[in-house]
C-alpha cells in the first residue's frame, strides 16, 4: 500500500468522513455542504491513529493538530489530513489551486513534516487557504441566517415582477373591456 491510498473500507467510516467527499463535495447543494462542514468527522479522544514508518521512525497523526488548525479535517478512510475549506471551497479560488496538492487534492499523510506544513499552510500565505477560509465562513453565515443565495434571490425578484407585471396587465384589459362596452352601448344609443 502506498501513502494516499485509502487504509480502510469505505463502510467503516463515518459519511462525514473528508475522504470519502473531498473530490465530490463542489457538486454538493448548498444545504448538503452545510451539512457536511457543520456535522465534518472529527476523532474522538480515544481514537488509535494507525502508525506508519517514516525514515525508519515510528509516526501517526497528532489529535492536538485538530485543535490547534480549526480547519483541519482528519480522513480515517486515507490515514490522511485535509483543509476542510480548501477541500469545500478551494475549487472556487481559480487562481494557483493546481499548486495546492496536499490538504486540497489528496490527504496530507507524512507526518514527519506536517506539523510546520500545517503551519506554513494557516499562516495566510497561501491564497487559497486564504480565500477558501473567508468563503466558508460567509457561507456559513449567510446559511445560518437563513439569507437566501444572489441568484435564487434575483429569481424571486424577477418572478414578483412578472406577478406584478401580470395584475397591471389585468387591470389594463378589465379598462379596455370596460371602455369598450361603453362605447358600444353609447354608439347603440344614437
Amino acid at each position: 500500500m502506498t501513502r494516499g491510498d485509502p487504509v480502510c473500507r469505505r463502510e467503516d467510516c463515518s459519511p462525514f468522513d473528508i475522504g470519502l467527499v473531498f473530490d465530490e463535495i463542489h457538486n454538493y447543494s448548498p444545504h448538503q455542504k452545510l451539512e457536511f462542514v457543520e456535522n465534518v468527522w472529527k476523532p474522538g479522544e480515544l481514537f488509535d491513529f494507525p502508525v506508519s514508518m517514516e525514515n525508519g521512525k515510528c509516526r501517526k497523526f497528532v489529535s492536538g493538530w485538530l485543535k490547534r488548525f480549526p480547519w483541519l479535517a482528519y480522513s480515517k478512510y486515507f490515514d490522511g489530513a485535509f483543509c476542510l475549506a480548501c477541500v469545500c471551497f478551494g475549487v472556487q479560488c481559480g487562481r494557483n489551486a493546481n499548486k495546492l496538492d496536499k490538504l486540497l487534492k489528496s490527504p496530507l499523510t507524512n507526518w514527519t513534516s506536517a506539523a510546520s506544513r500545517l503551519t506554513k499552510h494557516s499562516l495566510g500565505n497561501c491564497e487559497i487557504h486564504n480565500f477558501s477560509m473567508t468563503a466558508m465562513n460567509d457561507f456559513k453565515r449567510m446559511m445560518q441566517r437563513g439569507a437566501v443565495p444572489i441568484d435564487q434571490q434575483l429569481n424571486n425578484i424577477v418572478q414578483q415582477q412578472i406577478a406584478r407585471n401580470r395584475e397591471i396587465l389585468k387591470s389594463l384589459f378589465k379598462t379596455i373591456i370596460f371602455c369598450g362596452k361603453t362605447t358600444s352601448h353609447s354608439g347603440a344609443e344614437r
